[in-house]
């Protein structure tokens, strides 16, 4: 868990790390071997963005945390999350889970599948042991749903040379946003905030998802992995065109990306980095960036909206931090 963000909030770095806690202990598989690889991932399961929103947002309403209800409802949410990592990576094919070696790779494809429905289970049981009633329940389950939509319009639009902006935006919506909505609106919803810092909540976290996605597309475009050696724009070669590439589709390298993606995933490296050269001389990325720069703008307007307390300072610095 990489908690350094969260180094000028201590109190919500002692939460996250009983959050960590919380979810090792439904991993209550027999197996040690698959054990240990589940909670190594929850060990490099990063900053806890999600389960730090969650946290964040029972600060807007007035119901106080009761044995740690607020961290559990936070845990079932890291689960979730890490259940659909465990699914991509086996679609993805992929070794390694931020610097951990992936179930897929331990594993192999089928008990790699297997284990993500475990961690998907035990996301259940937690949400039907923690949250109060069916409306609540209800509300998890409509997130999930949208969740799988969303990756059900990305697949759909696999190296398709005409996906749109709407198309991106409506897949980023359910497969990133809908979480970071969840977090945030389950928080202040088992905190008994009011409707209106309720359905705050629930939109800052949906923006925050999109901006969150745009941040990592363009990083994938900024960085120099290529120079260290390293696999660039695997997105690419798993025909999945994000906001930077359709934008340079619309732009006179049309016809020369449109030759270079019709190799689909034949692509050499050479292909990928003149892929790369030519969204960053297109202007896509200056566009991409003026497209998370409105996000973080109505994020910032609406964080303005919310009670004044020193959470609302937090997530003013968080998006600052994370987007300027």
């Amino acid at each position: 868990m990489d908690l350094r963000l969260w180094k000028q909030r201590p109190e919500l770095e002692k939460r996250l790390k009983a959050i960590e806690q919380i979810m090792k202990q439904q991993v209550q598989i027999d197996d040690d071997d698959f054990k240990k690889s589940i909670n190594d991932l929850i060990n490099g399961s990063g900053k806890m963005l999600r389960a730090a929103f969650l946290m964040l947002f029972t600060e807007f309403g007035t119901k106080k945390d009761e044995d740690n209800y607020f961290e559990k409802v936070a845990a079932s949410v890291e689960l979730i999350h890490l259940a659909s990592l465990v699914h991509d990576d086996v679609i993805d094919k992929s070794d390694l889970r931020r610097g951990v070696k992936s179930l897929n790779y331990n594993f192999g494809e089928r008990t790699s599948i297997y284990l993500g429905d475990y961690l998907f289970v035990k996301y259940f049981n937690l949400v039907l042991d923690t949250l109060p009633g069916k409306a609540e329940i209800k509300y998890n389950i409509t997130g999930i749903e949208g969740i799988v939509n969303g990756e059900l319009r990305q697949n759909e639009t696999k190296f398709d040379l005409n996906r749109s902006e709407q198309q991106y935006l409506a897949a980023v919506q359910g497969k990133t946003a809908e979480l970071f909505k969840i977090a945030a609106g389950n928080g202040a919803i088992i905190a008994e905030a009011d409707e209106q810092t309720i359905k705050f909540s629930e939109q800052i976290g949906s923006e925050f998802g999109i901006a969150f996605q745009l941040r990592d597309d363009l990083i994938d475009f900024e960085d120099n992995k290529e120079d260290a050696g390293k696999p660039i724009l695997n997105d690419i070669l798993d025909g999945i065109y994000t906001l930077p590439v359709i934008y340079a589709m619309q732009t006179n390298y049309k016809d020369e990306l449109t030759s270079i993606l019709n190799k689909k995933d034949q692509l050499k490296r050479a292909d990928l980095i003149r892929v790369k050269a030519i969204v960053k001389e297109s202007g896509s990325l200056d566009k991409t960036h003026a497209k998370m720069d409105a996000y973080n703008q109505s994020i910032e307007n609406m964080i303005e909206q919310l009670p004044n307390n020193n959470a609302r300072k937090v997530l003013a610095k968080l998006v600052t931090k994370l987007f300027n």
